[in-house]
């Protein structure tokens, strides 16, 4: 946690500039980690590596690898791959991120829309609903939107009426 590493300030600013930190043992450690030597004792490790994440623009957390020996050997491809898992993990962040924002405002739009009396729908280029609001599937006798999705104006109109219909929107 950020608590373990406010007496290791060098270690706080390279996770928050997103870079990797590298514990290659105890005897390595500052004076005042006290936090992090218990740890790594208790838990027997030699070395750790610490890769940081992001979520918008802030280092939320590092995934930690433990090693049982001190001052393993990080090769340059090892090291590049964990710069990798750091940027995938941001990544997922990122993605989880705006996939909740989109969450939200399209429960917000549905609530919009769903209160709203007159009739909203959205059609694709062959005339297929694709959504429509509460006041439209209600007026065809549907009690949910899935209901609707996928028809077209021959499933709820006259031949005639349905072409009129087609013939407009285009």
């Amino acid at each position: 946690s950020s608590q373990s590493f406010r007496t290791m300030p060098s270690f706080l600013d390279k996770l928050k500039r997103l870079e990797i930190v590298e514990v290659p043992g105890l005897d390595q450690l500052p004076a005042n980690a006290t936090y992090l030597r218990n740890l790594m004792t208790t838990l027997k490790m030699g070395a750790m590596l610490l890769i940081p994440f992001r979520h918008d623009k802030t280092t939320v957390g590092y995934l930690a690898f433990a090693f049982p020996t001190a001052n393993p050997r990080w090769s340059n491809d090892i090291m590049a791959l964990f710069k990798i898992i750091s940027e995938v993990l941001t990544d997922i962040f990122e993605l989880k991120s705006t996939s909740q924002s989109l969450d939200t405002q399209t429960r917000l739009f549905t609530s919009l829309m769903d209160n709203i009396p007159d009739h909203i729908y959205f059609k694709d280029l062959k005339g297929r609903f694709i959504n429509g609001n509460r006041a439209l599937y209600a007026r065809h006798g549907m009690l949910k939107l899935e209901d609707l999705v996928g028809k077209t104006d021959l499933d709820f109109l006259s031949d005639s009426a349905a072409r009129l219909g087609s013939a407009d929107e285009k």
